[in-house]
């Protein structure tokens, strides 16, 4: 049986390439142990040595791509041939013939049988060491021819890589002229631009300038504005105490257009106990004279007839108020705000203090 050195499938008959992997065989014949005694084929890593599970491409153990050498074991007991057989030994004698022999030639024929046996044991393995010496040969001619023709075939490969690179190179040489002209241009582009970047640098130096002192009379103006809307906001106020004052004086004045008597004795004495002349600390230095006028314009603002009665000779000066409350007249006390029935008027020396 011829198997392949690769993966240790069978070759069919006079094929050198592997049906199974496409591997070249240099085809190792193994031989045919007899059949009593089963030949057990072990694959083993030649990176590591150790035995590879059937089929498997890589090591289990090292992990390495293997290219397995393929070693028949025999069995211990059934050595394989591969060569003819020594002769086996010759069969026992006969009942007949060990009863009648002597026993010096009983003797002879063990020890030669014994012998020979021991021969053929020992040419047995002799004969398998060398057939497994030469396989391994022919595997290693056969490895170094595949080893051969990859390298020939990655070298063709290099080759067209080669030339490729070098086409690549040249356009590439190509290439870096014209960018390199392109540089050139460039930088003549950019000192010009940093020329037009300078100056364009000052203009922006003298806009800065220009936007900071704009800047401080905004905030100047601003100021003022602020100032301004200030002042407004006081004569607005001012505007609407003026009116306010303007409506109360034109009310008061429509007032005093059409002054009138009190309609009775309760509404004089209601008017002058509201009335603060006697008790306002503005009217505190004032005498009572003086207060006499402040009670009649003060009646007048709020529509009223109140009289001053003011008169002296040379040592006294007599003054007073009058109301007509319904029809009758009333004399005012200044200092009690009171009120007695007909004319009466006080008594001062001059001159009146």
């Amino acid at each position: 049986m011829t198997l392949c050195h690769q993966c240790g499938k069978s070759l069919e008959s006079g094929n050198v390439f592997c049906g199974a992997c496409g591997a070249r065989n240099e085809p190792v014949t193994q031989v045919e142990p007899p059949a009593s005694a089963p030949v057990t084929t072990v694959v083993y890593c030649p990176q590591c040595k150790k035995a590879l599970e059937p089929g498997n491409v890589f090591c289990g153990a090292c992990g390495a791509r293997n290219e397995p050498i393929t070693q028949v074991e025999p069995p211990a007991s059934a050595p394989v041939w591969t060569s003819p057989p020594p002769s086996p030994p010759p069969p026992p004698l006969s009942y007949a013939e060990k009863s009648s022999g002597s026993s010096s030639g009983k003797g002879l024929f063990i020890g030669l049988a014994a012998l020979l046996g021991v021969f053929a044991i020992v040419l047995g393995v002799f004969l398998f060491i060398k057939i497994g010496e030469l396989n391994d040969a022919r595997l290693t001619i056969s490895d170094l021819e595949h080893n051969v023709t990859v390298l020939e075939a990655n070298a063709y490969s290099l080759e067209g890589r080669l030339a490729a690179e070098q086409a690549n190179v040249t356009n590439l040489n190509t290439q870096l002229v014209a960018e390199k002209a392109r540089a050139d241009t460039l930088q003549a582009d950019l000192s010009s631009a940093q020329g037009d970047i300078t100056a364009l640098e000052a203009e922006l130096s003298i806009s800065r300038t220009r936007v900071s002192e704009l800047e401080a009379e905004i905030a100047a103006a601003e100021a003022r504005i602020a100032a301004l809307q200030a002042d407004l906001a006081k004569a607005n106020a001012d505007l609407v105490s003026a009116q306010s004052a303007n409506t109360t004086l034109q009310n008061s004045l429509n007032t005093i257009r059409s002054p009138r008597h009190f309609n009775n004795l309760t509404e004089l004495t209601q008017w002058l106990a509201a009335d603060d002349t006697n008790t306002n600390p503005a009217y505190a230095t004032l005498n009572n004279l003086e207060k006499a006028f402040v009670l009649q314009v003060k009646a007048l603002r709020d529509g009223y007839i109140i009289s001053t009665i003011a008169d002296w000779d040379n040592q006294y000066i007599y003054y007073g108020n009058s109301a007509i409350a319904g029809g009758t007249l009333y004399s005012i006390d200044l200092d009690t705000d009171t009120t007695i029935m007909g004319p009466y008027v006080s008594v001062a020396l001059r001159p009146l203090s």
